[in-house]
């Protein structure tokens, strides 16, 4: 995946005096590394250049992750109810919706996330396929995570957290 012009930097830093040294297994280990961290960069990359061209317009994201691909047995008013969750959510924790759809895992966008996944399942009754529609479309089994670390109290949902104060709130707002 290196262009001509990458694969002879390459070249020439293996051929530098601290890597002259190398056996050529030890260079081959080294040029594969160099590769194969060059293509994990690029894939990374495009990740953030997906979010970044996601933040220009509030209304692509909101299509493409909110309103979008639900199972039939999600209604317009069970939409706007769990909008109303997310948005609310969103406004406590002074989060962008950009944010809370993204990859980022700051334990605020994290918190925000387990509380939307717990309100709407508890709240809808929903199946987890349709919330991850509300929360970037993430795997089924992420929702099972953050069900389950509510119930079990743990990590994020410790005892004595403020995230079930947040969590109360919000519920009693609905």
């Amino acid at each position: 995946m290196l262009n001509i012009k990458q694969n002879k930097e390459l070249e020439q830093t293996l051929n530098f005096t601290p890597y002259g040294d190398l056996t050529e297994r030890e260079k081959v280990i080294y040029s594969v590394a160099a590769r194969n961290g060059y293509n994990l960069g690029l894939k990374h990359k495009k990740q953030l250049d997906r979010v970044e061209a996601l933040s220009f317009n509030k209304e692509v994201v909101r299509v493409k992750y909110v309103n979008k691909n639900f199972s039939s047995k999600v209604t317009s008013s069970t939409k706007k109810i769990a909008e109303d969750i997310v948005n609310k959510t969103l406004a406590m924790y002074d989060i962008s919706l950009e944010d809370f759809v993204s990859i980022k895992r700051l334990t605020p966008i994290v918190q925000a996330r387990s509380i939307v996944i717990n309100l709407i399942k508890e709240v809808l009754n929903i199946s987890l396929n349709s919330i991850s529609m509300f929360v970037g479309k993430r795997d089924h089994s992420t929702m099972i995570h953050h069900i389950r670390m509510k119930h079990n109290k743990e990590h994020l949902w410790q005892e004595g957290k403020r995230i079930w104060e947040d969590y109360k709130e919000i519920k009693n707002s609905l």
